[in-house]
């Protein structure tokens, strides 16, 4: 219910995807070596625009999730990171714009009492911030309550885990 929660954050995931749009941090075409330009490869994938200065690239390859962090909030907030590697192994990473499942991606989610994500303005970044808020009228419990809502996060990932799997 929202006067308990408002936040949500990933704890773990693993899968695979078949096509990938990162947007990579602080990299601009400058910075860039030269042999990378528009290819498909891993190092470079295909350049899509530059938002704030920051490069926008797609894969169209398969990949392994090899991390998953981010958060999201009722107010339409979703702030993704993702790494993955490749059939050599090598790894990109970035903020995750979109993406194609291709096998099967199980993410375990987790829930914060309490808390509300909400993102501000923040002028210095010139981007929609996270600012973690407490509640009103909520008490942020004993540890018993916030081993309880543990197990409950960690027994609901095994849930969709094996949902997923049952879906194959």
């Amino acid at each position: 219910p929202p006067e308990k929660c408002s936040s949500v954050f990933v704890l773990t995931a693993v899968g695979s995807l078949k096509d990938a749009t990162l947007r990579l941090a602080n990299a601009s075409r400058k910075d860039l070596k030269t042999d990378i330009g528009t290819s498909t490869n891993t190092s470079g994938g295909e350049r899509l625009g530059e938002a704030k200065g920051n490069d926008i690239r797609r894969w169209r390859q398969r990949f392994e999730i090899v991390s998953l962090v981010g958060t999201f909030s009722r107010d339409g907030g979703c702030h993704l990171h993702i790494s993955l590697s490749d059939a050599e192994g090598k790894t990109i990473g970035g903020h995750l714009i979109d993406a194609d499942v291709f096998t099967t991606v199980e993410i375990v989610l987790g829930t914060a009492d309490g808390i509300s994500f909400v993102r501000e303005h923040d002028d210095a970044t010139g981007y929609r911030e996270l600012v973690p808020l407490q509640l009103p009228a909520y008490s942020t419990g004993t540890w018993y309550q916030w081993g309880k809502q543990i197990a409950t996060t960690f027994l609901l990932g095994i849930a969709v885990g094996s949902i997923m799997q049952l879906r194959k």
